[in-house]
């Protein structure tokens, strides 16, 4: 999860960083799990080159649809 006072942008740091934790999940999963960079935010995550480092983003709007 990532608390953001709008909405979240990726930069480079943070997209090596996420693209390196299912690695090192997997030391303690099976093999045969599915790992997905999922991000969990209050707003929203802005489109740029390094977004696409997330697999979904779930927003404040998708947990509280009724």
């Amino acid at each position: 999860m990532k608390f953001a006072n709008d909405d979240f942008v990726a930069d480079k740091n943070y997209y090596r960083a996420v693209l390196s934790r299912p690695e090192r999940i997997r030391e303690f999963v099976s093999r045969k799990a599915s790992v997905q960079n999922t991000l969990i935010t209050a707003y929203d995550l802005m489109k740029n080159e390094y977004s696409s480092a997330f697999t979904s983003a779930i927003t404040m709007e998708n947990l509280f649809v009724k």
